[in-house]
């Protein structure tokens, strides 16, 4: 047993407000002709490398998924983030939907 507060450790948004959201996304998609609800938690990365200048990167993940586009909040300076935030819906135009998941540094936002 872990205790929920436990730095760095996901937290579950409460079951009942999860279940709610997806129902009207869920609703949403089909309503403009999707087939419904694709749930993403991004939980953590592991032995990103340092940066060519040799600092730690500020990782964010970026999703992207029929044309929507989500990110988590940058974890500053940390090779192996822990992301705590409650997961993305995507509404589905299709099951043959490609998606994509790229690890950035806040750097890349600055830089670009």
């Amino acid at each position: 047993f872990m205790p929920e507060a436990e730095a760095g450790k996901f937290t579950p948004p409460r079951r009942t407000q999860l279940d709610a959201d997806i129902k009207r996304a869920a609703a949403k998609a089909v309503s403009h002709g999707g087939v419904g609800v694709l749930v993403v938690r991004v939980a953590a990365a592991h032995g990103l490398p340092h940066l060519g200048s040799g600092a730690k990167p500020d990782p964010f993940v970026r999703a992207t998924l029929s044309g929507m586009r989500k990110r988590t909040e940058v974890a500053t300076a940390e090779c192996d983030p822990c992301w705590n935030a409650a997961p993305f819906l995507f509404g589905l135009a299709s099951l043959e939907a490609p998606a994509r998941f790229d690890v950035l540094s806040a750097d890349f936002l600055h830089n670009a």
